[in-house]
């Protein structure tokens, strides 16, 4: 297949969902399709360029990234609004100029433009909703922008010419069918086993330990995500604020909420017991990962949750409030929160690891290529089924 994947942002920005999109197209291309990438021009980027046999291509300028790229302005928007006005005319001529069979597009910047072009050139699309907040945006930004932000969800979703829609969770496709009739397929986003692997046996976790400044007695916390009030760090250092327990808790990320968590230490007085080090690599957080005693992920909601998976892979406990895929685990060492005070009592008795092989397996990368190259034939075909809504 000649598949065109289309996405807002793309490799060199690697944040969680850049990763996933990178080990998708990655993998297409290794079992012999043509993978071609329509994304934006970041800062120091090339127009064009071939990375991993996927031949990536940058004609439009990105709207700017503030520090928190999923929350901005009404002018971030409208920015926003330009690039996918500019980028049906991009896809229309790329379509046609490369033969292309199928598009698959990240939403939502992409979703009208890339299914509009599409259609038009009579080819399937494919939509990955990788994330949909629904109203829970009103609790993140001012009424103004989470009501836009909550209509274009909407839209995009209930108009974008669609001929399916991926979701990474049944979780997050009970909330996408909310709004549509389109046909839904859930496929996870891939676990990079071979690096996790090799962290596992590369990783003196002592020495790692003593680098952050971690005692034999301590329990190691460790939280990953971007300080936004999304993830919730901010109560999570609150109910943790009140423990009897000897912990260090490191907050891996940034965020606008790093001040406010940061004046919240002070205040509790347990600014001892919370680092700060920002935004680390993907290799140095699952070395961080591997170490520690268990992750925390405090969300009010995922889509999925990648790092909940990482570290049962890692063989770490977890504990997680029920968002994203943490509902369709089972593993003894996952531990559900419905509160955040519930975590002072899990911490306080003894936390459990267990070796997750079935985790390894059913997210495996070989596995979910697999799914994801049987989903796109299919839909080049035309013999999708409509989902079973039953399971």
């Amino acid at each position: 297949m000649n598949i065109l994947y289309v996405s807002e942002y793309y490799y060199p920005r690697l944040a969680g969902g850049e990763i996933v999109s990178r080990q998708y197209c990655a993998g297409l291309a290794s079992r012999g399709h043509k993978v071609y990438v329509i994304t934006s021009r970041l800062p120091d980027t090339a127009d064009h360029e071939i990375v991993d046999g996927v031949e990536i291509f940058r004609p439009i300028k990105s709207a700017k990234i503030s520090g928190n790229s999923s929350i901005q302005g009404v002018s971030a928007l409208i920015n926003r609004a330009s690039f996918a006005i500019k980028l049906y005319s991009v896809l229309k001529h790329f379509i046609k100029s490369h033969k292309i069979d199928l598009i698959y597009n990240v939403a939502y910047v992409p979703t009208l433009p890339a299914g509009w072009a599409a259609s038009s050139s009579g080819i399937p699309a494919v939509t990955a909703v990788h994330s949909i907040w629904g109203t829970t945006w009103f609790k993140l930004t001012n009424p103004i922008i989470a009501l836009l932000i909550y209509l274009l969800e909407i839209f995009v979703i209930r108009f974008g010419k669609h001929d399916v829609i991926q979701c990474p969770s049944k979780y997050a496709a009970d909330r996408v069918r909310q709004h549509t009739g389109s046909k839904i397929v859930v496929i996870p986003p891939p676990l990079e086993m071979q690096e996790i692997t090799e962290i596992k046996k590369t990783t003196d976790i002592k020495l790692v330990r003593q680098q952050m400044g971690i005692t034999d007695k301590q329990q190691f916390l460790l939280f990953v995500g971007t300080l936004t009030p999304i993830k919730n760090v901010y109560d999570l250092v609150l109910a943790l604020s009140d423990s009897k327990s000897d912990f260090k808790l490191v907050l891996v990320g940034e965020g606008p909420e790093r001040h406010k968590i940061e004046s919240l230490l002070q205040k509790r007085n347990i600014a001892h017991k919370v680092m700060l080090p920002g935004q680390q690599s993907h290799h140095d957080t699952l070395r961080l990962m591997c170490s520690c005693d268990a992750l925390i992920l405090p969300s009010k909601i995922e889509t999925f949750g990648i790092v909940v998976i990482e570290a049962l892979a890692m063989n770490r406990a977890v504990i997680a409030t029920p968002v994203g895929c943490v509902t369709e685990i089972s593993a003894e060492n996952l531990y559900v929160i419905h509160n955040l005070n519930e975590i002072n009592k899990i911490i306080e008795a003894d936390l459990l690891s267990s070796t997750n092989n079935k985790i390894v397996e059913e997210y495996s990368i070989p596995r979910i290529i697999m799914q994801l190259e049987q989903l796109l034939g299919n839909t080049l075909r035309g013999n999708l089924k409509l989902e079973d809504k039953s399971k």
